[in-house]
């Protein structure tokens, strides 16, 4: 192994049609860009396309509509299918799911924690 990488579609690794990840039927792999043209008889092509865009903020920033639609033209004679935006990835529902329910986790089990700790106390001073 020489190294480690990410790409934004797979940070939860999960195929088509699978709701969980299964390490024994799915995993994605980089491979250098010879071997892999040569092993999949496509030299000088690719299949997928990652893109960021540029905050909006700034007076260059992009917007997403406009660049899914000139992506879905440009890449219509190649075969190229529907571009679509990172709300509507698999793998960034996951993660915000997951953030989500963290979020409720941390604000509410310490609020119990806090009240179960308050009651005991009141019960040992209120025996006193």
């Amino acid at each position: 192994m020489v190294g480690i990488a990410l790409s934004p579609e797979y940070i939860y690794e999960v195929g088509q049609g699978m709701l969980f990840p299964d390490n024994k039927r799915f995993g994605v792999l980089w491979m250098g860009r010879a071997a892999l043209e040569a092993a999949f008889n496509m030299e000088g092509a690719f299949n997928d396309v990652s893109l960021k865009l540029a905050p909006r903020a700034f007076s260059e920033g992009a917007e997403e509509a406009e660049v899914i639609a000139s992506l879905d033209r440009l890449l219509l004679p190649y075969g190229g299918l529907s571009a679509y935006g990172r709300r509507d990835q698999l793998s960034n529902r996951f993660l915000v799911d997951e953030l989500g329910e963290l979020e409720v986790s941390a604000t509410y089990i310490p609020a119990i924690f806090l009240a179960v700790a308050v009651f005991l106390i009141y019960i040992v001073l209120s025996r006193l």
